[in-house]
């Protein structure tokens, strides 16, 4: 009887102890996220043909058991910090908790919108009767070529109490095989210097986006894999202070960071989204992303250019991804002197499709203001496609760097497009008839599926059924479901 009873507990520590992980694409995703049962997670490169193993773009691998890039913690009544890592209420034992024995749904992969998602209750009653809720989503989507981890913190006070609340994102960087991942900002110059913005001193607001490099970020030619964390495209939300620095240096930060931290060997980055007064019942959303950056183009000339972006637009979720979308331009000044007037103009005559996003605007100057012989200075443009193509397409856009009397001038680049005429299977209900009513509460369903494109895997078609007691969400491989002489039936497993 002891044998048994040893293996039936440790089983149970085993199973309650395994992470999860989901790809982009099953089969030729571009990035990856993996979670533990405490909501602490990874981000990563999948294996693919060049590369059989997984590369990091966060400390550990996204694939290993106990995950451990990132994590999260609140700040609630400017009192106490509540994380989901173990280490920040080591560190400050009087003024932190830490939310795993509160954690009602550990880290589960959802099939059907294709994330991982965990929820805590924290605050006063861990069962939630007068608590806060907090829910994660990490969802990996492609961008082109390219893909990154959309990061979304749910936030609800469900409590009879009004509570202000803070939020700080810790990211552990490993870029490849770098441990010490130099991190870059536009206008902010490759250093290996701590930074904190905003920065009145240098007049740096907090960056749009950063970038980690696994190799040299000033050299054009490096294949080394880059990272990027966009802040401000629109739905993530612009965190109001943001620091990169020694990871170590990073994690001994309460809220208020020092003003000047040592220069980091052990690179990491913290974000920090200021406290909000909630009511009950209220809720707010915290979103960002990280993931792989987009490829990377340069083009020689007395100010050289080095642009970022998508190169091919994807349809998923019949919406064309990455829309809208940054292109992100870095000018080297390969004059023989300071320049104090470096500008950039993009050129859309010959595209069909791409506009300028709302706000933005076609000729912007570069940052900073003075850009030094052989330094670099940064620009950005977001773009979208309002009326995406029904057909896949190509668009061409260029780029011009200036001062009054000095230019490059790049060749066209080319934008793909895959066409967005697949809207996806068609469903029609042959049983009950449309528009009738059973009385039956086991009413088996048939129906016909119609998919025009003859090579859809069927194991990935989803159906959601809405019945009186709320909506069934399934795929082909749950029982309920089954084919037969082409036609599927739905079984319910319980009156409807």
């Amino acid at each position: 009887m002891r044998v048994f009873t040893i293996a039936f507990v440790l089983m149970a520590f085993i199973m309650s102890g395994m992470a999860v992980w989901i790809d982009s694409d099953p089969d030729s995703g571009h990035i990856g996220v993996g979670a533990g049962p405490d909501g602490q997670f990874s981000i990563g490169v999948p294996p693919n043909g060049d590369y059989p193993y997984v590369r990091e773009l966060l400390h550990s691998s996204y694939r290993h058991p106990s995950p451990e890039g990132a994590f999260f913690s609140l700040w609630v009544d400017s009192s106490v910090v509540y994380s989901n890592s173990a280490i920040i209420p080591f560190m400050f034992p009087d003024s932190a908790s830490y939310i795993d024995g509160h954690n009602v749904v550990p880290t589960i992969l959802d099939p059907i919108n294709s994330w991982l998602h965990t929820e805590w209750f924290i605050v006063a009653d861990p069962f939630g009767n007068d608590s806060i809720r907090v829910t994660q989503i990490l969802q990996p989507i492609e961008t082109g070529g390219s893909g990154t981890v959309v990061m979304k913190w749910i936030i609800h006070n469900q409590s009879s109490n009004t509570h202000d609340i803070g939020f700080m994102l810790y990211l552990d960087t490993k870029v490849g095989v770098s441990d010490t991942a130099i991190i870059v900002a536009p206008g902010v110059p490759p250093s290996d210097s701590s930074r904190i913005f905003p920065d009145p001193l240098h007049s740096w607001e907090v960056p749009p986006y950063w970038e980690a490099f696994e190799g040299d970020p000033t050299d054009t030619l490096d294949d080394g894999l880059v990272a990027r964390s966009v802040l401000t495209l629109p739905p993530n939300t612009p965190p109001d202070r943001i620091a990169f620095g020694d990871i170590h240096d990073l994690l001994g930060t309460y809220w208020e960071p020092e003003v000047s931290m040592p220069r980091y060997h052990d690179s990491g980055v913290m974000a920090w989204w200021y406290p909000v007064t909630m009511p009950p019942d209220t809720t707010i959303i915290i979103q960002t992303s990280y993931g792989l950056a987009d490829s990377t183009a340069s083009i020689a000339g007395i100010y050289g250019m080095r642009l970022s972006f998508p190169h091919n637009l994807v349809v998923r979720g019949c919406e064309l991804r990455p829309n809208p979308f940054s292109v992100t331009v870095g000018v080297t000044n390969n004059s023989d002197s300071t320049v104090h007037d470096l500008r950039v103009r993009i050129d859309l005559t010959e595209s069909d499709y791409c506009t300028l996003a709302f706000g933005e605007v076609y000729d912007k100057p570069v940052t900073p203001a003075s850009v030094a012989e052989g330094a670099m200075g940064f620009t950005f443009f977001d773009l979208e496609i309002p009326d995406p193509p029904l057909v896949t397409h190509v668009d061409h856009f260029r780029f011009e760097a200036y001062t009054t009397d000095s230019f490059s001038i790049s060749p066209l680049f080319n934008l793909g497009m895959q066409g967005t005429d697949y809207i996806g299977p068609e469903a029609r209900t042959i049983e009950p008839l449309w528009g009738t009513i059973t009385s039956d509460p086991n009413q088996i369903i048939k129906m016909f599926i119609r998919d025009e494109d003859s090579s859809v895997d069927t194991m990935r078609i989803f159906f959601g059924f809405i019945t009186a007691a709320g909506t069934l969400y399934a795929d082909i491989r749950y029982p309920e479901l089954s084919f037969r002489d082409d036609t599927l039936y739905f079984e319910p497993p319980e009156p409807l």
